[in-house]
Protein backbone atom coordinates (compact mmCIF):
# COMPACT_ATOMS: atom_id res chain seq x y z
CA UNK A 1 0.00 0.00 0.00
CA UNK A 2 1.40 3.41 -0.97
CA UNK A 3 1.74 6.47 1.22
CA UNK A 4 -1.24 8.22 -0.36
CA UNK A 5 -3.45 5.18 0.13
CA UNK A 6 -2.42 4.95 3.79
CA UNK A 7 -3.23 8.63 4.26
CA UNK A 8 -6.59 8.07 2.59
CA UNK A 9 -7.38 5.15 4.88
CA UNK A 10 -6.37 7.21 7.90
CA UNK A 11 -8.59 10.13 6.86
CA UNK A 12 -11.47 7.73 6.36
CA UNK A 13 -10.91 6.13 9.75
CA UNK A 14 -10.73 9.51 11.47
CA UNK A 15 -13.88 10.67 9.68
CA UNK A 16 -15.78 7.56 10.79
CA UNK A 17 -14.53 7.93 14.35
CA UNK A 18 -15.51 11.58 14.43
CA UNK A 19 -18.95 10.80 13.00
CA UNK A 20 -19.64 8.31 15.77
CA UNK A 21 -18.20 10.72 18.37
CA UNK A 22 -20.64 13.38 17.21
CA UNK A 23 -23.51 10.98 17.86
CA UNK A 24 -22.37 10.40 21.45
CA UNK A 25 -22.83 12.85 24.27
CA UNK A 26 -19.97 11.24 26.17
CA UNK A 27 -16.76 9.64 24.89
CA UNK A 28 -15.65 6.04 25.25
CA UNK A 29 -12.17 5.13 26.47
CA UNK A 30 -10.34 1.84 26.07
CA UNK A 31 -7.71 1.09 28.71
CA UNK A 32 -5.49 -1.77 27.60
CA UNK A 33 -2.09 -3.24 28.38
CA UNK A 34 -0.37 -6.39 29.56
CA UNK A 35 -1.97 -8.10 32.59
CA UNK A 36 -0.59 -6.50 35.74
CA UNK A 37 -0.13 -2.99 34.37
CA UNK A 38 -3.01 -1.60 36.42
CA UNK A 39 -5.84 -1.51 33.89
CA UNK A 40 -8.66 -2.45 36.24
CA UNK A 41 -7.29 -0.33 39.09
CA UNK A 42 -7.09 2.70 36.81
CA UNK A 43 -10.41 2.08 35.07
CA UNK A 44 -12.38 1.55 38.28
CA UNK A 45 -10.92 4.67 39.93
CA UNK A 46 -11.53 6.73 36.78
CA UNK A 47 -15.12 5.48 36.60
CA UNK A 48 -15.67 6.50 40.21
CA UNK A 49 -14.19 9.94 39.56
CA UNK A 50 -16.17 10.61 36.38
CA UNK A 51 -19.34 8.54 36.93
CA UNK A 52 -18.66 6.72 33.65
CA UNK A 53 -19.51 3.03 33.25
CA UNK A 54 -16.58 0.64 33.85
CA UNK A 55 -16.70 -2.47 31.66
CA UNK A 56 -14.20 -5.15 32.63
CA UNK A 57 -14.19 -7.49 29.65
CA UNK A 58 -12.76 -10.41 31.62
CA UNK A 59 -15.60 -10.21 34.15
CA UNK A 60 -18.18 -9.71 31.39
CA UNK A 61 -16.99 -12.82 29.56
CA UNK A 62 -17.39 -14.93 32.71
CA UNK A 63 -20.72 -13.43 33.77
CA UNK A 64 -22.37 -13.69 30.34
CA UNK A 65 -20.59 -16.88 29.18
CA UNK A 66 -19.13 -15.07 26.19
CA UNK A 67 -16.44 -17.67 25.66
CA UNK A 68 -15.70 -20.99 23.98
CA UNK A 69 -14.39 -22.84 27.01
CA UNK A 70 -11.20 -22.86 29.07
CA UNK A 71 -7.67 -22.76 27.71
CA UNK A 72 -5.48 -24.97 29.93
CA UNK A 73 -2.27 -23.81 28.31
CA UNK A 74 -2.83 -20.10 28.95
CA UNK A 75 -4.99 -20.61 32.05
CA UNK A 76 -7.86 -18.42 30.88
CA UNK A 77 -11.19 -18.45 29.05
CA UNK A 78 -11.18 -18.53 25.24
CA UNK A 79 -13.03 -15.30 24.55
CA UNK A 80 -15.64 -15.30 21.80
CA UNK A 81 -14.96 -11.90 20.27
CA UNK A 82 -18.15 -11.81 18.21
CA UNK A 83 -20.32 -12.47 21.26
CA UNK A 84 -18.53 -9.76 23.22
CA UNK A 85 -19.04 -7.20 20.46
CA UNK A 86 -22.71 -8.11 20.09
CA UNK A 87 -23.20 -7.77 23.84
CA UNK A 88 -21.65 -4.30 23.97
CA UNK A 89 -22.86 -2.72 20.73
CA UNK A 90 -25.81 -0.76 22.11
CA UNK A 91 -23.99 0.27 25.28
CA UNK A 92 -21.02 1.60 23.36
CA UNK A 93 -23.23 3.67 21.07
CA UNK A 94 -24.53 5.50 24.14
CA UNK A 95 -21.03 6.61 25.18
CA UNK A 96 -19.73 7.18 28.68
CA UNK A 97 -17.86 3.86 28.89
CA UNK A 98 -14.42 2.88 30.15
CA UNK A 99 -13.52 -0.51 28.70
CA UNK A 100 -10.75 -2.48 30.37
CA UNK A 101 -9.09 -5.45 28.64
CA UNK A 102 -5.66 -6.87 27.79
CA UNK A 103 -6.44 -6.90 24.05
CA UNK A 104 -7.79 -4.31 21.66
CA UNK A 105 -7.67 -5.42 18.03
CA UNK A 106 -11.13 -7.00 17.81
CA UNK A 107 -13.22 -4.07 19.00
CA UNK A 108 -14.82 -1.90 16.30
CA UNK A 109 -12.60 1.11 15.73
CA UNK A 110 -15.59 3.47 15.83
CA UNK A 111 -16.29 2.63 19.47
CA UNK A 112 -13.45 4.56 21.03
CA UNK A 113 -12.46 8.20 21.27
CA UNK A 114 -9.28 7.45 23.19
CA UNK A 115 -7.14 4.31 23.54
CA UNK A 116 -4.80 4.21 26.53
CA UNK A 117 -2.01 1.63 26.72
CA UNK A 118 -0.60 1.24 30.23
CA UNK A 119 3.04 0.21 30.49
CA UNK A 120 4.98 -1.08 33.50
CA UNK A 121 8.64 -1.71 34.27
CA UNK A 122 9.52 -5.41 34.01
CA UNK A 123 10.65 -5.79 37.61
CA UNK A 124 7.46 -4.17 38.89
CA UNK A 125 5.32 -6.26 36.56
CA UNK A 126 7.00 -9.51 37.64
CA UNK A 127 6.25 -8.78 41.31
CA UNK A 128 2.61 -7.94 40.58
CA UNK A 129 2.03 -11.10 38.55
CA UNK A 130 3.79 -13.26 41.14
CA UNK A 131 1.50 -11.89 43.86
CA UNK A 132 -1.47 -12.92 41.72
CA UNK A 133 -0.25 -16.50 41.86
CA UNK A 134 0.45 -16.77 38.14
CA UNK A 135 2.49 -19.75 37.00
CA UNK A 136 6.04 -19.12 35.78
CA UNK A 137 4.90 -19.90 32.22
CA UNK A 138 2.08 -17.37 32.40
CA UNK A 139 4.38 -14.77 33.94
CA UNK A 140 6.98 -15.38 31.24
CA UNK A 141 4.41 -14.99 28.45
CA UNK A 142 3.16 -11.70 29.87
CA UNK A 143 6.67 -10.39 30.49
CA UNK A 144 7.58 -11.05 26.85
CA UNK A 145 4.41 -9.28 25.77
CA UNK A 146 5.43 -6.20 27.75
CA UNK A 147 9.08 -6.27 26.68
CA UNK A 148 8.14 -6.30 23.01
CA UNK A 149 5.33 -3.76 23.52
CA UNK A 150 2.83 -6.06 21.88
CA UNK A 151 -0.24 -4.19 23.14
CA UNK A 152 1.08 -0.80 22.09
CA UNK A 153 1.80 -2.03 18.58
CA UNK A 154 -1.60 -3.72 18.43
CA UNK A 155 -3.30 -0.48 19.43
CA UNK A 156 -1.36 1.56 16.86
CA UNK A 157 -2.31 -0.90 14.13
CA UNK A 158 -5.98 -0.99 15.12
CA UNK A 159 -6.82 2.68 15.77
CA UNK A 160 -5.98 6.12 14.36
CA UNK A 161 -2.58 7.20 15.63
CA UNK A 162 -3.93 10.38 17.16
CA UNK A 163 -6.13 8.62 19.71
CA UNK A 164 -3.55 6.13 21.01
CA UNK A 165 -1.38 7.13 23.95
CA UNK A 166 0.98 5.13 26.22
CA UNK A 167 1.09 5.98 29.94
CA UNK A 168 3.51 4.72 32.59
CA UNK A 169 1.89 2.71 35.37
CA UNK A 170 4.70 1.70 37.73
CA UNK A 171 3.52 3.27 40.96
CA UNK A 172 0.62 4.79 42.87
CA UNK A 173 1.86 8.23 41.82
CA UNK A 174 1.78 7.16 38.16
CA UNK A 175 -1.75 5.87 38.51
CA UNK A 176 -3.06 8.94 40.33
CA UNK A 177 -1.49 11.19 37.70
CA UNK A 178 -2.98 9.07 34.92
CA UNK A 179 -6.41 9.38 36.48
CA UNK A 180 -5.96 13.15 36.68
CA UNK A 181 -4.90 13.28 33.04
CA UNK A 182 -7.83 11.18 31.88
CA UNK A 183 -10.33 13.06 34.04
CA UNK A 184 -9.09 16.33 32.56
CA UNK A 185 -9.36 14.99 29.02
CA UNK A 186 -12.88 13.67 29.60
CA UNK A 187 -14.00 17.03 30.95
CA UNK A 188 -12.50 18.84 27.96
CA UNK A 189 -14.00 16.38 25.47
CA UNK A 190 -17.48 17.01 26.81
CA UNK A 191 -17.13 20.79 26.61
CA UNK A 192 -15.17 20.97 23.33
CA UNK A 193 -15.10 17.73 21.29
CA UNK A 194 -12.07 17.33 18.94
CA UNK A 195 -12.53 18.85 15.47
CA UNK A 196 -12.80 17.02 12.18
CA UNK A 197 -10.19 15.62 9.81
CA UNK A 198 -6.45 15.94 10.30
CA UNK A 199 -6.98 18.43 13.12
CA UNK A 200 -8.60 15.59 15.06
CA UNK A 201 -5.19 13.88 15.22
CA UNK A 202 -3.24 16.99 16.23
CA UNK A 203 -5.84 18.84 18.26
CA UNK A 204 -4.95 20.28 21.65
CA UNK A 205 -7.98 18.34 22.82
CA UNK A 206 -6.04 15.10 22.28
CA UNK A 207 -5.05 13.27 25.45
CA UNK A 208 -1.31 13.67 24.91
CA UNK A 209 -1.59 17.42 25.34
CA UNK A 210 -2.87 16.99 28.89
CA UNK A 211 -0.04 14.84 30.22
CA UNK A 212 1.55 16.86 32.99
CA UNK A 213 3.98 15.27 35.49
CA UNK A 214 2.79 17.43 38.37
CA UNK A 215 -0.95 17.05 37.73
CA UNK A 216 -2.75 15.59 40.75
CA UNK A 217 -6.01 13.72 40.23
CA UNK A 218 -6.99 14.38 43.87
CA UNK A 219 -7.12 18.11 43.16
CA UNK A 220 -9.46 17.49 40.22
CA UNK A 221 -11.67 14.82 41.76
CA UNK A 222 -11.69 15.66 45.47
CA UNK A 223 -11.07 19.02 47.17
CA UNK A 224 -7.92 19.12 49.37
CA UNK A 225 -8.66 17.51 52.73
CA UNK A 226 -11.65 15.55 51.42
CA UNK A 227 -11.95 12.26 53.31
CA UNK A 228 -12.06 10.33 50.03
CA UNK A 229 -8.53 11.51 49.17
CA UNK A 230 -6.88 9.15 51.64
CA UNK A 231 -9.33 6.28 51.20
CA UNK A 232 -8.93 6.28 47.42
CA UNK A 233 -5.12 6.28 47.68
CA UNK A 234 -5.41 3.21 49.90
CA UNK A 235 -7.87 1.54 47.53
CA UNK A 236 -5.46 1.98 44.63
CA UNK A 237 -2.63 0.50 46.68
CA UNK A 238 -4.73 -2.48 47.78
CA UNK A 239 -5.72 -3.13 44.15
CA UNK A 240 -2.08 -3.40 43.17
CA UNK A 241 -1.18 -5.46 46.23
CA UNK A 242 1.40 -2.99 47.52
CA UNK A 243 -0.34 -1.45 50.54
CA UNK A 244 1.14 -2.89 53.71
CA UNK A 245 -0.60 -1.04 56.53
Amino acid sequence: MGAEERKGDMRKAVSMAQRDSDMRKKPNILITGTPGTGKTTTASALAEATQFRHINIGDLVKEKNLHDGWDDQFDCYIINEDLVCDELEDIMEEGGNIVDYHGCDFFPERWFDQVVVLQTDNSVLYDRLSKRGYSETKISNNMECEIFQVLLEEAKESYPEGIVVALRSDSIDDITNNIATLTHWLTTWQTAPPPLGHEFLTSKASLASFIKPDLEWRDLVFPPGHESETSNQKSLAFSLGIYSN
